[in-house]
């Protein structure tokens, strides 16, 4: 039975992948989002910056270790008020309980961790960050190349 949707698209617009591992370099996992705006990005890449390591000069900062729910909520609504143009949906997560930052930030960029996964405030470190950009919708065409074989 063919698993694959031939409907699935990546929409217009900006893509971002954020590259992230937890520990010693365990566990790396590439988080995407896509058919975002411009201020969209320009709000994830600053954010998704916040989270490298203490032993990277370029994104130093709260990867690889536990950070407080207060200490988290502080710094995203720093990066929030330099980024006023954001989506109505990114925005929505400064009115939110601070207390769901965590998970918000595991589902959008950082995802989630394996060994700490008893710690609800680890934060997984940014290795790498791409923007792309399609000007139109692209769709998966992968089914055609399976000819119903199963796969």
């Amino acid at each position: 039975m063919n698993t694959f949707n031939p409907n699935r698209t990546i929409p217009a617009g900006y893509q971002l992948r954020v590259q992230s591992w937890e520990n010693d370099g365990d566990h790396y996992h590439i988080k995407t989002l896509s058919g975002l705006t411009r201020e969209d990005i320009a709000f994830y890449v600053e954010l998704a910056c916040l989270f490298g390591t203490n032993y990277d000069k370029q994104y130093a900062g709260f990867g690889n270790q536990s950070v407080s729910v207060e200490k988290l909520a502080v710094a995203v609504r720093e990066v929030a008020s330099r980024h006023p143009n954001v989506s109505e949906h990114y925005k929505q997560w400064l009115t939110r309980d601070p207390r769901c930052l965590h998970r918000d930030l595991r589902a959008t960029i950082l995802g989630e961790t394996h060994d700490y996964y008893d710690d609800e405030e680890f934060c997984r470190a940014v290795d790498d960050i791409r923007v792309f950009f399609f000007p139109e919708d692209i769709q998966e065409v992968t089914e055609q190349f399976f000819n119903n074989q199963g796969v």
